[in-house]
């Protein structure tokens, strides 16, 4: 119902969107990733791995596109409060600062805040002037302001604007690990405590009506319904809807798993018809951690109370160095409709800190059979990873895993090909109940975003298993192998 020129501009401001949130996800993992003496801007950005859209998407309502830089509608704070923590260990995530992001003010005032930026103090007029001194760049596309630019840590840039630094307020949340700060902060924002009077927001889950009061210049970091694949018992229900649907050679990629105690008559007449030597795993299906984790291998140590979800456990892992590991693979969503799936293409390497075994007698210790970090570090023989190519200590860096299985002569390009098809099914499993939400609770579709941890398992055959999904991946440098 628009015309086509405007519909091309529409698609430009998306483009625009979506490559900045991308280049702040990106300085944000890669603080995270790096190792002494390894500059943030070694690592390439997110590779966008397909996309499904129109040439210039759908139709979209003109007036919506008009932003202003401070909403003049009340927001109360328990909007954002009402929060769902599906996730502990995996807590806030990144969200970009404004829909169209060639930057709520400058869209606003294009002209005005073009002159401040060639008229600032440091006489700055040129565009190598501006990328080089200013946390601002010139947009990729013609007749555009410029863009918000997140330096590096390293990286020394000169403050915005007067008029520009009042509206850079953030609305910041109690889970906010201090490596989003610091990357906004370099930028030149600053926490924000007026409850209307912020552009972006970084943390937890919110209830599907607190997007409702989300304005056209204000983002934040998830759709409504990501818990469809966020909650485990919720993700293997999609996906086994999937495989009704497609057949199950086609989503072959999760493990059987039963709802319990709904579905516990089912379970038992399977358990009874598989005998003996059986192993299995329970967890519970909002949790992070390898809280409430164990595997079992007895009937009578199943709990028939309690909500779970009990899965066959995957008990031939590819082993390295004798211990079972897996992958933290970021996926980043900058839009589901039309659907917009970016991989970034660094990510974590966690392994168990003790070396495997088939024994039974060995499934009560979570030091050989889980992998999570939270787990593992209380073990005196975790080993920290202190160097960008280390192969030594129980967590790498994903690179350095393509490395190791290159040099052994397995097909690495095979085996990322299979992970990206995980993504991209387990993705699309999720976007009936997202942009149905979407459509009910959010005005501007523009104001969502969100980052993923996809937790990945290799079997002895270096096949690719999904193990879960986190909606608010952890981006806590305690987390990880380095600290900052």
């Amino acid at each position: 119902g628009i015309n086509a020129e405007y519909g091309k501009q529409w698609y430009q401001r998306r483009v625009r969107g979506s490559a900045i949130v991308i280049r702040l996800l990106e300085v944000a993992l890669t603080c995270l990733a790096y190792f002494p003496g390894l500059k943030a801007m070694d690592f390439g950005f997110f590779q966008p791995y397909q996309t499904f859209s129109g040439q210039y998407g759908q139709g979209y309502n003109r007036d919506q596109t008009k932003h202003t830089v401070v909403s003049d509608h009340h927001q109360p704070d328990d909007e954002f409060d009402e929060l769902s923590d599906i996730d502990g260990d995996d807590s806030a995530v990144v969200s970009q600062c404004n829909s169209s992001l060639s930057w709520t003010s400058l869209d606003a005032k294009q002209d005005e805040v073009s002159e401040s930026v060639t008229t600032t103090d440091s006489g700055l007029g040129s565009d190598a002037d501006i990328s080089t001194h200013l946390p601002i760049t010139q947009s990729l596309f013609k007749h555009c302001p410029p863009v918000l630019y997140f330096p590096s840590e390293h990286e020394k840039v000169s403050k915005l604007p007067r008029a520009l630094q009042k509206q850079m307020k953030w609305k910041m949340s109690t889970i906010t690990p201090n490596v989003v700060k610091n990357v906004i902060a370099r930028t030149g924002f600053v926490p924000s405590t007026k409850r209307r009077e912020w552009i972006g927001y970084w943390g937890k889950h919110m209830k599907a009506a607190a997007f409702r009061n989300i304005h056209p210049h204000q983002k934040v970091n998830h759709y409504p319904g990501t818990f469809e694949i966020g909650r485990k018992d919720k993700l293997w229900k999609n996906l086994n809807k999937a495989q009704i649907k497609h057949s199950k050679k086609e989503y072959d990629f999760i493990p059987l798993t039963y709802c319990l105690p709904s579905e516990w008559k089912t379970f038992k007449r399977y358990w009874d018809e598989s005998g003996h030597k059986q192993k299995w795993i329970i967890k519970p299906p909002a949790s992070a951690r390898g809280i409430g984790i164990k595997v079992i291998h007895k009937l009578n140590q199943i709990p028939r109370k309690r909500n779970i979800i009990i899965q066959r456990y995957l008990s031939s892992p590819y082993l390295i160095n004798g211990r079972k590991f897996d992958l933290r693979i970021y996926v980043y969503v900058s839009s589901y409709d039309p659907l917009c799936i970016y991989m970034y293409d660094n990510g974590l390497v966690r392994f168990a800190s003790s070396k495997y075994s088939h024994s039974s007698k060995s499934l009560s210790n979570r030091y050989v059979h889980l992998t999570n970090y939270s787990v593992n570090k209380f073990n005196d023989a975790y080993i920290k990873n202190e160097d960008e190519a280390g192969t030594e200590s129980h967590k790498w860096g994903l690179k350095a895993l393509w490395q190791y299985l290159q040099v052994a002569g397995q097909d690495v390009e095979g085996i990322k090909t299979k992970i990206k098809n995980i993504v991209i099914k387990t993705i699309i499993a999720s976007v009936p109940t997202v942009t149905s939400l979407s459509k009910s609770h959010c005005k501007y579709r523009h104001t969502c975003h969100e980052l993923f941890g996809f937790d990945i398992f290799l079997d002895q055959h270096l096949k690719p298993w999904i193990i879960e999904v986190n909606i608010s991946p952890s981006l806590h440098t305690s987390a990880l192998w380095i600290s900052t």
